[in-house]
């Protein structure tokens, strides 16, 4: 059977790098995302068959369901990458509760949901469930108060969710990226951002990819990809 993964946030940015990673690894893809998919490379993909695209919120139970049902249809499914992630910034005070709810949804429980599902598939055959989360999980910002709530929600369930795959085949990786060049801060209203300065999302995927498949007796539970200060 083909080696399958299932990765959410497939549409832009890291998700769209992780993707053809995977893919030259030899996995097939399920990608779930909000919109459609309009990376030329990824629809050759898709075409191809190498991805199968689900369409849906990541917060909702029926894009979890079917996504695993997909995945279960398609091949071996041992990896599960949550990657979907929404950011809009602002200060204390100017947050609207559509706001709120949208990028706790997104990037909380969204989460937790794959998470959860990922954790019942692989609980008896062992499977990887990484988690990009973000520095600011760690590092509180002004105007990001938030977005920083999220992850730092996301970062309590990940190691949480650790202690819980002790004594079962299961691994789980920490993923907190600093700031790459990529659509997510037009998309958050950051247009004074100057992404030209921040990493390039292929190079992070390329580190998380690289230790993921790592041939050792051992593995690197929490990676932090910083850029260079140069």
């Amino acid at each position: 059977m083909s080696k399958t993964a299932i990765l959410t946030g497939i549409s832009s940015g890291l998700g769209s790098e992780l993707a053809l990673n995977l893919i030259g690894q030899g996995y097939k893809i399920i990608g779930v995302s909000r919109s459609a998919i309009k990376n030329a490379k990824l629809k050759k993909l898709m075409d191809k068959g190498s991805i199968i695209h689900v369409m849906g919120d990541v917060s909702e139970s029926k894009t979890v369901e079917n996504s695993f049902k997909k995945a279960q249809e398609t091949g071996d499914l041992n990896l599960v990458i949550n990657c979907a992630g929404s950011g809009v910034f602002g200060s204390a005070g100017t947050y609207k509760a559509d706001v709120i709810q949208e990028v706790l949804q997104t990037n909380l429980m969204g989460t937790i949901l794959f998470s959860d599902s990922a954790f019942t598939h692989f609980k008896n055959d062992g499977g990887t469930i990484v988690n990009i989360i973000s520095t600011a999980a760690f590092t509180p910002r002004v105007n990001e108060a938030v977005y920083c709530a999220s992850k730092f929600g996301v970062k309590g369930y990940t190691e949480s969710l650790r202690l819980e795959t002790k004594n079962t085949p299961i691994k789980i990786i920490a993923v907190y990226p600093g700031g790459m060049n990529t659509n997510f801060w037009q998309n958050a209203n950051c247009n004074n951002v100057d992404c030209e300065k921040f990493m390039e999302a292929s190079e992070v995927a390329q580190i998380i990819v690289d230790n993921i498949f790592s041939k050792r007796s051992c593995y690197v539970s929490d990676i932090v990809i910083n850029r260079n200060s140069g």
